[in-house]
């Protein structure tokens, strides 16, 4: 399995509303570091995914890799990356009563033994109660993916299986969450 060693890759995982964009956007912005932002590739927190298909899903995750490979520069930040896809389907799967996780958990088992994806350096989870997701997306709960309450429960469930991730409180002030992850990153770039 392909790790990353340079640059330090950080992926930002967690329901919509959680911070990752917001967080991407001023991670390191006052350090003397080169910063590679890479944005979520496909439509940010979709209301619809009738146009996206898996496989838009997955090269979105192979490009999001060759950005992380980039040794130009010193970190790179994904919002979201393959961790994501694999809960979102898992999740898709137990609401819908659909059958393409295991499909595609063999696909990326393959690709990360290849190199096509690799194992980020850090995985932070911010896990947000769906009510604050809500709120801070300005949404309602409905049946529509991106603000389902039973897909995004499971999202949240799914994600706690993870144990290699760093977990924060997404109820915390984002700039305490961005001081978190800085000191973290920093603390393991000087290891």
């Amino acid at each position: 399995m392909a790790k990353a060693n340079s640059p330090f890759v950080v992926a930002l995982e967690g329901i919509p509303g959680s911070g990752k964009t917001s967080l991407r956007r001023t991670l390191f912005s006052t350090f003397n570091y080169s910063v590679d932002r890479v944005e979520q590739i496909l439509p940010d927190d979709p209301d619809s995914d009738d146009d996206l298909t898996m496989e838009d899903i997955i090269q979105s995750d192979f490009l999001k890799t060759r950005r992380a490979k980039d040794d130009s520069y010193d970190i790179v930040i994904l919002d979201r990356y393959y961790i994501s896809t694999l809960v979102y389907q898992e999740s898709f799967d137990q609401v819908y009563s659909k059958k393409t996780f295991n499909e595609l958990s063999l696909r990326y088992k393959k690709a990360l033994h290849e190199g096509d994806l690799i194992v980020p350096d850090l995985t932070i989870y911010i896990d947000t109660p769906l009510n604050l997701s809500f709120a801070r997306k300005n949404r309602k709960s409905s049946d529509e993916l991106w603000v389902n309450e039973k897909f995004l429960t499971l999202n949240r469930e799914l994600y706690r299986k993870y144990n290699d991730f760093h977990y924060i409180d997404g109820t915390r002030k984002l700039d305490d969450i961005r001081l978190y992850i800085e000191n973290e990153i920093v603390r393991r770039l000087n290891d």
